[in-house]
């Protein structure tokens, strides 16, 4: 986390864990359910319950609220390369405050299959029928970075998440990032456990 304009970095880890509650609502075509997801610092400390979600699942598409924003995060039939606005639903220039700092981390978003049915190692298990999305990569600018991948384990979700989200007003060629931005964070989710 870039904090100060970029003079105060802070670093903080822990436990995330996610559960299907309930399922809310069925049709024959669509089911809703409730997430519920909790944090601990150490594995063992108790798990705080922080937030309600919801997970909307139909044959075209998997749509997950997250911190009340309603995020397409698949499409399906999906194949290498298909692309989709994954952040359709709500305003992509809403502000959001990374460590009291404004950020409009979701501009120009547009997720992309990057990879499908591969299998590789993530945490501590080996994994097969792995699908890999791109939500954003946008360097463009000398003044943002926009980079987030998720990968995606059939009959698990969800696997791994690594978001690089900089901001930089005195950008530095040739330096990474992590060198020069003056807002935003880095974070890297990697499951491990799973029922």
């Amino acid at each position: 986390m870039y904090d100060d304009g970029g003079s105060s970095k802070y670093s903080s880890s822990g436990f995330i864990k996610e559960q299907i509650d309930s399922l809310l609502e069925e049709t024959a075509y669509e089911k809703e359910y409730r997430l519920i997801k909790y944090w601990r610092k150490q594995n063992t400390d108790p798990w705080l319950l922080t937030d309600v979600e919801t997970i909307h699942q139909s044959k075209a598409e998997i749509i997950r609220s997250e911190e009340n924003l309603p995020f397409i995060r698949l499409v399906f039939p999906n194949s290498q390369n298909t692309r989709w606005n994954g952040n359709a639903l709500f305003d992509e220039n809403i502000i959001v405050k990374v460590s009291g700092e404004p950020m409009k981390m979701y501009q120009g978003w547009e997720y992309k299959v990057v990879k499908k049915n591969y299998t590789a190692t993530i945490g501590q298990f080996e994994l097969d029928s792995l699908l890999e999305i791109e939500e954003v990569f946008d360097d463009s600018s000398i003044f943002s970075l926009r980079s987030v991948n998720q990968v995606y384990a059939k009959g698990i979700g969800p696997v791994y998440r690594e978001m690089k989200i900089y901001d930089s007003q005195r950008p530095i060629a040739g330096k990474p990032w992590e060198d020069y931005a003056e807002k935003g964070f880095y974070l890297k989710q990697t499951m491990v456990a799973h029922n």
